[in-house]
């Protein structure tokens, strides 16, 4: 599948009309990565949009929590305890 169709079928993509995917499509570059690579490190500032084409991608992040007994038990529920 041709890189331009490939970014029409996704979502996110989706409702973009044919000249904006196009321009992106002209700026965006094609890069491979080796299996444990680091692609992105927290703290830095973000300057690109990554599209995982094929594999797999693992994401970590710092969550800052506001108070001593409120933790996150999944990505939508927080525990809090007294």
């Amino acid at each position: 599948m041709r890189r331009l169709e490939f970014l029409a079928s996704l979502n996110f993509f989706s409702a973009w009309d044919r000249v904006n995917l196009v321009d992106f499509n002209n700026v965006a570059s094609e890069l491979k990565f080796k299996q444990d690579s680091i692609i992105y490190d927290i703290g830095l500032e973000p300057d690109s949009i990554y599209v995982v084409r094929k594999g797999k991608l693992i994401m970590e992040t710092v969550i800052e929590i506001e108070s001593y007994f409120r933790y996150p038990v999944d990505k939508q529920t927080w525990e809090v305890r007294k």
